[in-house]
């Protein structure tokens, strides 16, 4: 997981000069479940309050940018080497992780030619 070592410091200076702010999570779901780095998102910054200043929390799933080589678990797959409805489990493990701990779920960030292929085009989201 990396975190901007910056995130800390941007976050409380956004707050002090009124810019709403908010964290996104890069998926890698070859890495661990969608419960396991929902937590790590939570326990670095993820969080979400409903103060009107802070945006939802974002679920930024897209293209595995990783070959084989520098990312094994992911296979050098598009799809990180998870089915359509492997990955449609991983996200809703990410997503009710989040709820669980902010009543909100997070925004889906991604493309609709990943997401036809990745998921197979689900609806579950909507």
């Amino acid at each position: 997981m990396f975190k901007d070592p910056q995130f800390n410091t941007n976050y409380a200076a956004s707050r002090s000069a009124v810019v709403i702010r908010g964290a996104y999570h890069f998926a890698m779901p070859a890495h661990s479940s969608g419960a396991t780095q929902a937590k790590e998102f939570l326990a670095n910054g993820g969080g979400w309050t409903a103060d009107g200043k802070t945006m939802p929390p974002l679920l930024d799933i897209e293209w595995n940018p990783y070959n084989k080589t520098a990312y094994p678990q992911g296979k050098g797959d598009i799809c990180y080497g998870l089915s359509p409805a492997q990955m449609v489990t991983w996200i809703k493990d990410f997503g009710n992780t989040v709820k669980a701990s902010t009543g909100r779920l997070p925004m889906i960030y991604t493309a609709q030619s990943w997401w036809d292929e990745c998921t197979g085009g689900s609806e579950t989201f909507k």
